[in-house]
């Protein structure tokens, strides 16, 4: 259970793999994070789920899945980082009554020029170059959103 700070208590269940790895002592050090359950939300099964819950406006089912591994990885040459976010895909699937498909995707790794205010997805040879996540939104008929945000 998780309590909000207007004091509402929701329901919220994790399920993460968490893996170290390191290819060259602390300059190599990388963390991934996956789901590691299946979970049905409506007639939908969704794989690769990191979290499940209800949401705090509406009290809502979610399920929350990644179609791609978060990875964050040491850009640095010591202990100290930088740790950078350089890949990742997240997915909350909400069910509410009436509106599909509702959801909103988060999507790491991308490099966002604020002189330009343009952004492009990074490839391995720049991956320590992201700095900013995409987020789309969508509720059926009524709203469809893209935006970027720094990290």
């Amino acid at each position: 259970m998780v309590t909000h700070a207007n004091g509402a208590v929701r329901e919220r269940n994790y399920f993460q793999q968490r893996t170290w790895s390191s290819t060259s002592g602390w300059a190599g050090l990388r963390l991934t994070i996956a789901g590691d359950t299946t979970a049905t939300l409506g007639a939908t099964s969704y794989s690769n789920v990191y979290e499940t819950g209800k949401t705090l406006d509406g009290n809502f089912d979610y399920v929350s899945n990644l179609g791609e591994n978060f990875l964050w990885s040491n850009c640095g040459t010591t202990w100290a980082g930088p740790y950078v976010l350089v890949k990742g895909k997240a997915r909350a699937n909400v069910n509410i009554p009436a509106i599909s498909p509702a959801y909103f995707d988060v999507q790491a790794g991308y490099i966002y020029n604020t002189s330009n205010l343009t952004a492009t997805p990074t490839t391995d040879a720049n991956l320590c170059e992201a700095n900013a996540y995409k987020i789309t939104i969508e509720f059926g008929s009524y709203l469809k959103s893209e935006q970027y945000q720094l990290y």
